[in-house]
């Protein structure tokens, strides 16, 4: 197994990342920002910069070290419903809804329809255009296993060559200095703050959390499996692709800037791009112009048409294959596409005011989580305040004719003027800010403590303090110690309740079929108790002996158990432990329920194979798969308490559907002989407690 990528290789993922994030709005925002921030151009790059480069490289950083599956694990640190919505509101941004149909619509607006004659048929020129563009997409996409082909060693290559010539023309030829140039509007104040909200329009930082995961998995099909490896190679293939954005991204600003000596400033970067294009090299020029604009528009539509199709077979695993979802995003970009550039762009600002905060505060609580051990409440109350000020620059940038139907220029008023810097686009910095600094110091310091109760009494009873002060006691240690005898809690006992103290109980609680609430209350803690006194003075977890089902005959013929899942890996799981429990034992009760020929009986105790994203049934315990050494006990502890409840059932939670990037199958066969082990194991010694 690989360890690391070699140079070339290195430079092939650096490569095809990079024609995977720059594409249209690369092109014809930062001329756009050139053009109109003149003698102030190097402040305004210094923020395009920021949300254009270094955002796009913290997102990727942030899938590979936290070592996310892709966009809805990462957001699922801050809830599973908020995960389904932000992943879903994304790609269809990035996706069908403008990003893909921009891809056409600016190819062909930029490049192709300067050279085609003016005789009015421009609409049925754009949809001939249209036709070809997702064509050729189409065909990309439908072969995901050859894009590092296709994009990093064909189109990126030709790209840059034509690019190459342009930029190079205009920069040796300057029609002005830059100090000459006078700035306009919104730079000639505030350069920085302008340039900074002029890198949303790249959509750059939002690709990140895309493309993250197919950078992931060509890092892997090139023979890096360990996780660890795959998190250093994705971020330093990051760090190569964007420092070569971030040149071309001067080069391309500088060009639009020096042309102000020849130019008048355009009303868009695309006018721009097309009127250099013209004056520096003519009709050849816009040949160049077409081919550049047209190549770098159809390599990030694959990319995207790529990764929505992924991700969705992914969260939605009962629903259309990979191949229909290409088909299905390829034709309604097809549709928004003849819509026409300029709609698209003006429907699209307020969405991307709504997403990039989102997606910003999201970035950056991946990658300082490690300061506030991942809280979610940490997550949840920055993306919460952040969602406000968002959706207030949602309403803030709608076009004028929408806030007045919606008669919602009163509240934007009112809102702009109480929260701190809302006028320039930034109101979600401050609260996200200051919450993120307090789950910070709170975690430095330790967390909250719990209200613990034991027989009706109040052992350690504190609220939060308005200052989040330090809160720790001897009952905490008591609990610490109780959690691990139960084998749920290895930390320090320092009688701090902190995340990994809440993690344990929570587990707890879960295991046992209790409400999953972080709370020790009295049944919590009577539960502990009696599990203490069971478990108190047993080997440590590294001497746990495996009963091993192939020694097992006598459990699987005793114990009558019905093996079942609901999503379809589950259910593989669930057959194939039955398979393995009858080819060791044809007298094995331990059966799944498809291959029952009748109904399971009252005697049997039901054991349900879940995924993690499926929801918890109240009362039924749930025993979470991620710990094998302990698993055997925290079965056994969880069959002992369905065995006294009303309904004879558990839950088996699998950590996913991959085991150590193994393919479906062989992961199924895995789960199911380490499940049937351990099931052996808890019910030989549940038999033994009885």
């Amino acid at each position: 197994m690989k360890r690391k990528l070699s140079a070339k290789e290195y430079t092939y993922v650096a490569s095809m990342l990079f024609g995977l994030f720059f594409g249209a709005g690369n092109l014809i925002f930062p001329v756009h920002l050139g053009q109109m921030a003149g003698s102030n151009v190097w402040l305004a790059i210094l923020g395009l910069l920021i949300t254009g480069v270094g955002l796009p490289l913290l997102g990727v950083a942030a899938l590979g070290i936290s070592r996310s599956a892709g966009l809805f694990d990462l957001s699922s640190k801050v809830s599973r419903p908020y995960a389904m919505f932000f992943t879903c509101a994304l790609y269809l941004t990035i996706g069908p809804f403008f990003a893909i149909p921009r891809c056409a619509t600016t190819s062909f607006t930029v490049g192709l329809e300067q050279v085609l004659p003016q005789d009015g048929n421009t609409t049925i020129y754009l949809l001939l255009f249209s036709v070809a563009f997702f064509a050729a997409a189409l065909f990309f996409a439908l072969r995901p296993g050859k894009i590092l082909t296709w994009v990093g060693k064909i189109l990126t290559p030709c790209f840059l060559v034509f690019l190459a010539i342009l930029v190079v023309v205009v920069l040796a030829t300057p029609g002005v200095s830059v100090a000459e140039v006078t700035p306009l509007g919104g730079y000639a104040d505030q350069p920085f703050f302008t340039g900074f909200l002029e890198g949303y329009n790249t959509m750059d930082a939002l690709a990140s959390l895309a493309f993250g995961i197919i950078v992931v998995q060509v890092i892997r099909d090139l023979g890096v499996e360990e996780p660890s490896a795959v998190a250093g190679s994705t971020v330093r293939a990051g760090i190569f692709s964007c420092l070569f954005m971030a040149l071309i991204y001067i080069a391309v600003t500088l060009a639009g800037t020096q042309s102000r000596g020849v130019l008048e400033a355009s009303e868009n970067g695309g006018t721009a791009l097309a009127q250099i294009a013209q004056h520096y090299l003519g009709k050849a020029g816009l040949l160049v112009l077409a081919a550049t604009v047209t190549l770098a528009c159809l390599k990030t539509a694959v990319g995207l048409i790529t990764s929505c199709a992924e991700t969705f077979v992914g969260m939605f695993p009962k629903g259309l294959s990979y191949r229909n979802w290409v088909f299905v995003f390829t034709g309604i970009s097809f549709l928004l596409a003849n819509v026409g550039l300029t709609a698209i762009i003006t429907y699209a600002v307020p969405v991307l005011m709504f997403l990039y905060p989102l997606a910003i505060t999201l970035i950056l609580l991946a990658l300082l989580g490690h300061f506030f051990d991942h809280d979610r409440a940490v997550y949840a109350w920055v993306t919460g305040l952040t969602l406000v000020a968002a959706f207030y620059d949602l309403l803030r940038t709608l076009p004028d004719h929408l806030r007045a139907v919606l008669h919602v220029n009163g509240l934007v008023d009112t809102v702009g003027k109480a929260l701190p810097f809302a006028t320039i686009g930034l109101g979600w910095f401050s609260d996200s800010t200051d919450v993120s600094a307090t789950g910070m110091q709170v975690s430095a310091k330790g967390d909250l403590e719990i209200r613990a109760e034991r027989g009706g009494e109040n052992i350690a009873v504190s609220q939060p303090s308005a200052d989040m002060k330090h809160f720790g006691g001897e009952d905490v240690k008591e609990l610490q110690r109780q959690l691990r005898t139960t084998y749920y809690y290895s930390g320090t006992i320092d009688g701090i309740f902190g995340a990994h103290t809440e993690d344990a109980l929570r587990k707890f609680q879960l295991n046992l079929g209790l409400p999953s609430d972080g709370i020790a209350g009295a049944y919590t803690y009577a539960a502990i108790q009696n599990l203490h006194h069971s478990w108190v003075g047993k080997a440590a977890i590294h001497e746990i002996v495996h009963l091993g089902f192939a020694r097992a005959a006598d459990v699987l013929e005793q114990n009558a158990l019905c093996l079942f899942g609901t999503e379809e890996f589950a259910r593989s799981v669930a057959s194939r432990m039955s398979n393995l429990s009858l080819a060791t034992n044809p007298q094995s009760k331990i059966l799944s329920a498809d291959s029952l020929l009748v109904a399971p009986d009252e005697s049997m105790l039901l054991v349900h194979i879940v995924l993690p994203e499926e929801e918890a049934v109240q009362k039924v315990p749930r025993v979470s798969y991620e710990d094998e050494a302990t698993l055997p006990l925290r079965l056994e502890q969880a069959i002992v308490a369905a065995r006294k409840a009303t309904s004879r059932r558990i839950a088996i939670e699998l950590p996913g559907r991959v085991w150590e990037d193994a393919g479906e199958g062989r992961s199924a066969q895995h789960f199911a002989i380490t499940l049937l082990d351990a099931l052996c194991t808890a019910l030989s010694q549940s038999e033994r407690s009885a």
